[in-house]
């Protein structure tokens, strides 16, 4: 049949291989390092009609 011919994917084994080998690029930083929350907001704390009219159409295909 067709499942027959289709030939493994080597690719894998080149993923596991890689999350042992990304490990080494993540950096954890304490949490006293927040710099984002002393920084002045840029956006208006009021949400327009447009960006409400979108979360109100995206819960009701939540819902639905």
């Amino acid at each position: 049949d067709d499942f027959d011919d289709v030939e493994e994917d080597e690719g894998l084994e080149d993923l596991e291989n890689a999350e042992e080998e990304g490990q080494e690029n993540v950096e954890i930083l304490p949490s006293g390092e927040r710099q984002q929350a002393n920084q002045k907001r840029i956006t208006t704390p009021y949400m327009t009609k447009y960006e409400r009219a979108r979360v109100l159409g995206t819960r009701a295909l939540q819902i639905a």
